[in-house]
């Protein structure tokens, strides 16, 4: 997506529509509720929520291939609506469970160099966002290094494996209307960039 002036659009890539999405995330969207989107072109209803395309697209594969059993219990999930403190709530989770390998916060701390949605990745974006069933057939688990993740989608959407397991799940709320006050700055800030 560019921007009038040719120049690359600055809107993340989880937000514009694509073409990348897997034939069953285009057969499943094209039955469901859409609207226009504030930031995203369109949104869709599922599972009694609203989603952009690339989450969608995520949430179903991380519903998929997601497999959480007890084993992995140390696994532990940020949840969070956009614009409720989520970077805020990331940073210092990473920090709280990582005290031991960064005592001292002025030294080679990842969090000084690495911004906190990199080192707290979320499930249906960063890990199952680009997945494709027709080019990888390995367990996504394996590919998981770290016991820390987040996620936007509503409970409801959340792997059922995931739900069912004794992962901890931490979920941030933050008044409605600051939420929505954030929001509305966010996404004219994102309709002035395009």
């Amino acid at each position: 997506m560019s921007s009038q002036l040719g120049q690359p659009s600055l809107v993340p890539k989880h937000l514009q529509d694509d073409e990348d999405l897997s034939q069953e995330c285009r057969d499943m969207i094209s039955t469901l509720p859409k609207e226009q989107g504030w930031i995203a072109n369109h949104v869709y209803q599922y599972q009694g929520f609203w989603y952009n395309l690339r989450q969608i697209q995520g949430l179903l594969s991380c519903q998929k291939h997601f497999q959480s059993h007890d084993i992995n219990n140390d696994i532990i999930i940020l949840a969070t609506i956009p614009k409720s403190g989520t970077t805020w709530l990331k940073a210092l989770t990473f920090s709280l469970l990582n005290r031991n390998t960064y005592p001292n916060t002025h030294e080679n701390h990842p969090l000084l160099t690495t911004n906190p949605h990199v080192l707290v990745p979320f499930l249906e974006l960063n890990l199952f966002g680009n997945f494709d069933d027709d080019k990888v057939e390995i367990n996504p688990n394996n590919l998981i290094e770290s016991s820390l993740f987040a996620t936007h989608l509503a409970y409801v959407s959340l792997p059922k494996s995931l739900k069912e397991s004794s992962c901890k799940i931490v979920y941030l709320c933050r008044d409605p209307k600051d939420t929505f006050i954030s929001l509305w700055h966010f996404a004219n800030l994102g309709r002035k960039l395009r």
